[in-house]
């Protein structure tokens, strides 16, 4: 509670509660999970980063995709794997928190495609695996 005061003293802002917080943190979220959607085009790239915090093992989830120079790559998931009763912490592991995050951002695929922006050369070539390590290949089927 002290380090709360001790907040409030050196700003000028009006107080916000906690519930008016989260709820302009998930108009946020929600503001830049829908600007991603439209900007990130049919052929695109997934780049993986994971680490382990004392007994806590996270993955992040990048997108790789280019619709103008230079490349974006924004953070479309960041959460703690479950690790199984083993203790395991191999690629089937991996696949399947994968497969957890996955559904979040591919809700629009049994509707129809969101307009994207045009796949450029460049993106074509990282979306086919060739671009910098780490990345796997994710190819959506585009309209003609």
């Amino acid at each position: 509670m002290e380090s709360t005061r001790s907040c409030v003293r050196y700003t000028k802002l009006p107080p916000v509660s906690t519930n008016t917080q989260r709820e302009n943190i998930e108009s946020l979220t929600k503001v830049v999970q829908g600007r991603v959607g439209i900007e990130v085009t049919y052929k695109f790239g997934l780049m993986l980063d994971g680490w382990t915090h004392g007994s806590e093992h996270y993955l992040a989830v990048f997108g790789c995709y280019e619709i103008s120079a230079p490349p974006r790559h924004p953070l479309f998931c960041l959460a703690p794997i479950v690790v199984d009763g083993s203790g395991r912490l191999d690629a089937e592991i991996h696949m399947a928190a994968l497969e957890a995050f996955l559904p979040f951002f591919c809700s629009n695929t049994t509707g129809p495609a969101p307009k994207r922006a045009p796949t450029s050369p460049a993106t074509d070539e990282t979306a086919k695996g060739t671009g910098s390590s780490g990345q796997l290949a994710a190819e959506d089927d585009a309209p003609p």
